[in-house]
């Protein structure tokens, strides 16, 4: 490639920029390949530009090619790529066209066009907008109170103070007792004067005392400052010169420190300036930080208020005690509440909501105190609390909602109090019309007997909260007179009904008592021979099938006398200790089931021994009837016929007998779970007794 070869470098190292301004990029790299393939090298440069060109190559001379640290070597062959200590790469020519023809492609869309561009204006963009939020973060930092160091701490313990208005309760009432609407009256009376207001005192107290502790500082800073300045000019003058030297042994020190000496002096001065002209707007921001906590104090007053006459709705309350004692009275057209709902409405809003707002509105004002008047131009003027509050939307609304619940909760008391007549009225018709004589005469199962308990019960637990929970809303309703007359209804059913299922329980132990004691006797047998053990098995087969029935039985008996436990009912100790038996005896009886597989399964072997010994003795003794039937008088022509019949009629009556113990001992076989005799034997001797 000496001679028929060009020696090029890419755009992206340093000795190229741009491609040309002449001619466009496919014009170039088909100059450039033409000159690589005819002609020899040459030196030439591109234009400078600010594009992302690697397939631009220019021709450069051969002398200077070692000051690139990258150059390409092209040829008719293809194309050299040499770089400074690393291995040559080659890449054929028609590879290196392709590559460079997608190159171009890909660099039309405008994604790739643009990126480099695009990129530095993104870092530029995000440099300015970084540099602008740092000169606005300085300009805010000078002006917050709690980026000076000064004012920070004393904001904090100002914050601290306001914090404790969220445990001052403007109105209070404890959300598990009940009051009569005179009780509370009395109580919200003495909880805004006897507690609020000396607690609204204190933190004032706690604020106004950091107050002036800071501008007794800040007053003498600045005091000392401006004694120490002798002139305004001192405060101009950046230069590092001193007039009067200092130090040990009379050295000058070094201008850099005097001249950094006066300008933290200048800058403290105004500092100090700065904050004894913000005295003001810092008491200012401090009236209105505990202001608003008395503010929210009040709105919380009157949401804790809200949440205590609604907490009977709320879905996580359900036992919630209601606030209003109320007494239902009848009359000859309809009911009445008393105190009625006009009452309890002009508690509410003349006294409680009007008491919190006026506490709220006269708690004591720091921008109005004499201690701070030097620091404001005039008389200051501030919030308004009391006109706050009464414009306040939200405490609009929080006072509509708790009016609206108490109006609520009245009806909803006077529909349940027109409830009771319709949801007891039942108990009372149940009580005039039942008879115990007639109820114990008709014949009643275990189920009816429960479900009139259950009825009983559920009306004896609706009286019961007639009396401890007869709560509607915020509303107590006191209704002891009717429980009183309707709870002997109930108890006197409830004693009736028990005492029937006690004598139910008693009969139905006994019965399965003896049951049980009769089958555990049973199984208690330990047999011996072989008929009795095959017995004692069939006898054990169905105990375990009625094992279910009987446990059933007792389930029965133990539901009676757990429903009589569930409804207090006392048991007599004769019963106690039969239905005692009647569970020993039920685990004697599984016991006994136990033992007696245990016992089938000791034994089984040795009797199917036997077993198998007396059919193969039915066998032999078959064999030796079929024998005899070829000997003796059997086979003589000249015995008597009439003694053969006979003799024939014996024998067939002996086979059949033996037969009927074949079969027997086939069933028996069959209840081993071994092999049945094929009866072939028997079957021979028939035969050959009937020929």
């Amino acid at each position: 490639m000496s001679h028929a070869s060009a020696y090029l470098v890419s755009p992206k190292s340093p000795a190229q920029h741009a491609i040309s301004s002449r001619c466009s990029p496919e014009s170039q790299q088909v100059q450039l390949l033409r000159y690589a393939i005819v002609h020899h090298r040459c030196n030439c440069r591109a234009p400078e530009g600010v594009r992302f060109r690697p397939y631009d190559l220019i021709v450069v001379p051969r002398e200077g090619l070692g000051r690139y640290p990258e150059y390409f070597t092209m040829s008719a062959n293809g194309v050299m790529t040499i770089r400074k200590g690393i291995q040559a790469d080659f890449v054929p020519l028609s590879a290196w066209v392709r590559q460079t023809s997608l190159f171009d492609l890909v660099s039309n869309i405008g994604f790739y066009k643009n990126y480099i561009t695009g990129r530095a204006f993104r870092r530029w963009h995000k440099g300015v907008r970084r540099k602008n939020f740092k000169r606005i973060r300085s300009v805010v930092e000078k002006k917050l109170f709690a980026a000076r160091p000064t004012f920070a701490s004393v904001l904090r313990e100002i914050q601290l103070a306001v914090s404790e208005l969220r445990s001052v309760n403007l109105a209070w009432a404890n959300p598990n007792h009940m009051y009569t609407l005179q009780e509370y009256g009395e109580l919200q009376v003495a909880t805004r004067e006897q507690k609020a207001k000396p607690a609204l005192d204190s933190i004032v107290d706690k604020i106004q005392k950091a107050l002036e502790r800071l501008c007794k500082e800040v007053q003498a800073q600045a005091v000392l400052y401006q004694e120490s300045i002798r002139d305004a000019s001192e405060l101009q003058d950046t230069t590092g010169v001193e007039l009067f030297q200092s130090g040990a042994g009379g050295r000058a020190r070094p201008m850099v420190t005097i001249k950094q000496e006066k300008l933290d002096r200048a800058a403290n001065y105004a500092r100090i300036m700065e904050e004894l002209s913000q005295l003001g707007a810092f008491v200012r921001l401090a009236d209105y930080l505990f202001v608003e906590g008395v503010m929210a104090c009040a709105v919380q007053a009157v949401e804790d208020l809200l949440t205590l006459l609604t907490a009977h709705k709320q879905q996580s309350d359900k036992q919630a005690k209601a606030l209003f004692q109320v007494f239902v009275a009848f009359e000859v057209k309809g009911l009445s509440f008393s105190p009625d709902e006009t009452a309890v409405l002009e508690e509410i809003n003349a006294n409680t909501l009007e008491g919190i707002i006026s506490v709220a509105a006269g708690a004591p004002r720091l921008l109005f105190m004499r201690a701070f008047a030097h620091l404001f131009e005039g008389k200051p003027s501030g919030l308004n609390t009391l006109n706050i509050l009464r414009n306040m939307g939200y405490l609009t609304s929080l006072r509509g909602s708790i009016n609206q619940t108490i109006i609520d909760d009245f009806t909803a008391a006077k529909e349940a109090v027109r409830e009771i007549d319709v949801g007891y009225r039942k108990i009372w018709d149940f009580g005039r019309t039942w008879d115990p004589d007639a109820y114990a005469a008709q014949p009643r199962n275990l189920s009816e007997i429960r479900r009139d308990l259950v009825l009983q019960r559920n009306w004896k637990g609706s009286l019961d909260r007639m009396k401890t929970n007869m709560a509607v809303g915020c509303l107590q309703i006191d209704a002891k007179p009717l429980r009183a007359e309707l709870v002997p209804i109930t108890a006197a059913a409830l004693e009736r009904i028990k005492l029937l299922l006690l004598n139910m329980a008693r009969q139905a132990t006994l019965a399965v008592l003896d049951d049980i004691t009769g089958r555990i006797q049973m199984l208690a047998a330990r047999p011996t021979t072989l008929d009795e053990f095959v017995q004692y098995m069939m006898l054990h087969t169905a105990q375990l099938d009625d094992r279910k029935l009987l446990t059933n039985q007792v389930g029965q008996v133990n539901d009676m006398y757990e429903s009589l436990a569930a409804h207090e009912q006392k048991v007599p100790t004769a019963d106690q200790v039969k239905h005692d038996d009647l569970t020993e005896a039920l685990a004697m009886f599984q016991q006994q089931l136990t033992e007696g597989k245990e016992f089938i399964a000791d034994n089984k072997e040795a009797q199917a021994q036997t077993l198998a010994g007396n059919v193969a003795s039915v066998n032999e003794e078959l064999q030796g009837l079929v024998d005899s039937l070829h000997t003796g008088k059997y086979v003589d022509a000249s015995a008597d016929p009439d003694d053969v019949v006979a003799d024939l009629e014996g024998v067939l009556q002996h086979i059949s007998e033996l037969g009927e113990a074949l079969n027997m001992y086939n069933q028996y076989l069959t209840l081993f779970e071994s092999p049945t005799d094929d009866l072939s034997q028997l079957m021979m001797a028939e035969k050959e007794a009937n020929s």
